[in-house]
């Protein structure tokens, strides 16, 4: 069996289960269905239609694909490969596409060597390069539910991993049952760690402490442009505020 492949990624160079990968033949998904039922604005139709090639069933991880017992509130995750026809993500097409199944879509989005930045790469045109390793960059996408407080409206955040080449680009299947693997999937995309424990907690950390080292950036600037001696004092009052939190968080994010 001809295992589906998008721009030379598939499941077995992510590293996952070869019981999981979709036929060749019955892989590729048409583009039109996911802005036409429902349809969707004129904006967001032109973003699928100027920002992706095609869509590509790579990986259905389910128990009998994976070893792994039922989730309570994952039954699958379904691993689609996007392909890229610009060097950006559109993000908003891809959450119209995992806002029509239920949770656990997991986007592997490719883009060519070329759109990456390279124009002497060569790549041809399944994506290979001439070793006949995937060519190009890959990037990792999911959708994940907020926290929020119970009675509160539910709202959920996109969340995409750095760009890496694809040829080494790797998942790695952790977790007990499928609700396990997928926060341990979630986790690779948004800290780059295999270890589901605590996520949100360690994702809301990670954001802090950003905007904490924004804050002190800023404050920074503020101090070395302020001309009294008592804006000084001020500004100095706040940055020492921000570094002391930043030096109880540890510093940097995960």
């Amino acid at each position: 069996m001809t295992i589906a492949s998008c721009l030379g990624v598939s499941a077995t160079t992510l590293d996952l289960p070869v019981g999981s990968a979709i036929p060749a033949d019955k892989s590729l998904l048409p583009l039109a269905a996911f802005y036409t039922r429902p349809p969707v604005s004129t904006r967001l139709k032109q973003h699928f239609i100027n920002g992706i090639e095609s869509v590509t069933m790579l990986s259905l991880l389910r128990p009998s694909t994976t070893g792994l017992d039922e989730g309570k509130k994952i039954k699958e995750v379904l691993v689609l490969g996007v392909q890229l026809k610009t060097g950006s993500l559109p993000m908003d097409a891809l959450e119209h596409m995992a806002m029509l199944r239920p949770p656990g879509i997991l986007f592997v989005c490719v883009r060519q060597a070329a759109l990456a930045g390279d124009p002497q790469a060569e790549v041809a045109p399944d994506g290979t390069t001439g070793d006949g390793t995937a060519g190009g960059t890959c990037c990792l996408v999911v959708r994940r539910p907020l926290p929020t407080k119970v009675g509160h409206e539910a709202r959920h955040a996109m969340y995409s991993s750095p760009w890496s080449p694809s040829d080494k680009t790797r998942l790695t299947m952790s977790g007990n049952d499928m609700d396990g693997l997928w926060e341990s999937l979630n986790a690779q995309v948004i800290l780059g760690s295999d270890d589901p424990e605590d996520l949100d907690a360690r994702v809301a950390n990670r954001d802090h402490i950003a905007d904490l080292q924004a804050q002190e950036r800023k404050l920074a600037g503020d101090h070395a442009r302020a001309r009294s001696t008592a804006q000084r004092n001020e500004i100095y009052a706040k940055l020492h505020k921000v570094r002391t939190e930043l030096e109880g968080l540890g510093g940097q994010a995960e």
